[in-house]
């Protein structure tokens, strides 16, 4: 059975919001006026529930995060009184849309730096993780999944073409900018067929801290923290 005085914390730095939560209007203004410009999650107001959602998917979970971390630290023979350096590299994508609506499949990445040492049958780690996210904001109205799912050719007649947009038009639950038919029917045929004319996609990103105190069984197979 593995041992109850194996311990693994993770202690998070860094995470705060600036402001007031965005609105899904907000991130598709952003997407018509911002020209493009990266926005960072914590301006959005929206980091904290984003960080704690990750929390509980990859490092509550003792066979995620730091059973990944407890395993790279096993492969090492840490005997040496100094402990052994160390680093893990690590990364995966999450679903936050349940969580921030105008967020998707959201990449978070990182990389643990630190050092082990072998105490008996524990391994003693300790060392500080650099977090990184990654998303995009792209297409709020799936311009190109509607003309694929329809078998729609945005180089075909126009007649049709028109037909098509006024149907994405209608699905417009938002108020934005008006764009005139044939303006919209031209520039689709020239650009991405994710995107909408007049917008210009952007990248939402955020950065933050931590640090680990652990102690795992050197023993694996006897361990919580694994894999």
């Amino acid at each position: 059975m593995p041992s109850s005085a194996e311990q693994f914390e993770i202690k998070l730095h860094d995470v705060s919001d600036n402001g007031r939560a965005w609105s899904d209007i907000d991130y598709v203004l952003h997407y018509f006026y911002g020209k493009g410009r990266a926005i960072r999650l914590r301006n959005t107001g929206n980091l904290v529930k984003v960080v704690r959602e990750y929390r509980r998917e990859a490092i509550d979970d003792p066979a995620r995060l730091p059973g990944q971390i407890a395993d790279e630290a096993r492969k090492f023979k840490a005997w040496e009184r100094e402990g052994v350096a160390f680093s893990y590299p690590f990364g995966s994508t999450y679903p936050m849309k349940d969580v921030v609506f105008s967020l998707g499949t959201t990449t978070i990445r990182g990389k643990f730096n630190g050092r082990c040492q072998r105490i008996g049958d524990k391994l003693q780690i300790e060392g500080k993780i650099n977090f990184e996210l990654w998303d995009e904001f792209r297409d709020p109205l799936n311009i190109g999944a509607y003309l694929r799912d329809n078998n729609i050719d945005p180089h075909s007649d126009e007649i049709i073409m028109h037909d098509a947009l006024e149907k994405l038009r209608r699905r417009l639950r938002l108020h934005l900018p008006k764009i005139d038919g044939d303006i919209l029917w031209h520039r689709l045929r020239r650009k991405d067929l994710r995107e909408i004319p007049g917008s210009k996609f952007y990248a939402i990103t955020d950065n933050w801290r931590g640090t680990v105190i652990a102690r795992v069984n050197v023993d694996g197979t006897a361990s919580r923290f694994k894999k």
